[in-house]
């Protein structure tokens, strides 16, 4: 059964390759891409991949991301390319939790860490340079595409034509709507709507997070080290660091913001 399964499989791939444009929705962990998958794959008769790494998913055999690199990507191929990004320490936090064992060192149904516990272990233990580091590492050397090389706009949407690969870059934090009609844009597909959403409430840590979302005050030092990156600078910039250092540097409920941390948690 598992290898019928799996025929079936790369033929379905390989099948939709030929259908349409593939797209790729490639950006880090934890900025709410799980609902853009599940949405676009319903609806978009081409081949939709998703990937944090490709390059990491090639030495894993991930076929899917293996064909597009081999029959699109390295032949310069029309490709479809969608990242959005996130503020970074929310990211952080998410993925923090979305990695507890790693991070802590206990699987989280057998851990008895206090709050104040968590954030020492998150400031100490966590590699908090991931979004700042991401376009760089990862991105960059697979598509050939410098995002940095292009002004981010202060709607938050960017679309980015480089030569046969078109690329989508939008923050998380935006509203559903903007972001629909974004991917509306760029795919000229008209009923695309976002499903599956407030996935991170699911999650099964997701009290703790909660906890810890409320009680976490940034360090001066951690202000400074996210937002002074390049990353933070391109993609927000001044017109957002003010309100992003007050929502992390003083206790608060979970409200608006916390709402769409829960999504992408």
């Amino acid at each position: 059964m598992g290898l019928f399964r799996d025929l079936r499989k790369g033929i379905e791939i390989r099948r939709r390759l030929k259908a349409a444009p593939p797209i790729l929705i490639f950006q880090m962990g934890k900025v709410g891409s799980t609902s853009l998958q599940g949405s676009l794959k319903k609806m978009w008769p081409g081949l939709t991949v998703h990937s944090h790494t490709v390059t990491r998913d090639l030495a894993r055999n991930k076929e899917d991301v293996q064909l597009l690199y081999e029959r699109v990507i390295q032949r310069g191929a029309p490709l479809y390319v969608i990242s959005p990004v996130r503020e970074p320490i929310g990211r952080n936090i998410a993925m923090f939790f979305q990695n507890f064992e790693r991070h802590t060192g206990v699987a989280y149904k057998k851990a008895t860490f206090s709050t104040a516990e968590l954030i020492r272990i998150f400031l100490t233990k966590f590699d908090h340079d991931g979004p700042a580091n991401y376009y760089d590492r990862f991105f960059k050397p697979v598509l050939a595409v410098d995002v940095y090389d292009y002004d981010f706009p202060f709607d938050g949407v960017q679309i980015i034509h480089q030569n046969d690969t078109h690329v989508l870059l939008m923050r998380t934090e935006l509203p559903d709507s903007v972001k629909e009609g974004a991917v509306r844009e760029f795919l000229n597909l008209s009923d695309f709507r976002l499903s599956n959403r407030n996935i991170g409430a699911q999650k099964h840590y997701a009290d703790t997070y909660r906890k810890f979302i409320e009680a976490f005050i940034a360090p001066d030092w951690y202000i400074r080290r996210m937002y002074d990156s390049r990353f933070f600078n391109h993609f927000y910039g001044e017109n957002h660091r003010q309100r992003l250092i007050m929502e992390w540097t003083q206790r608060r409920e979970m409200k608006a913001q916390g709402s769409q941390n829960r999504d992408c948690a």
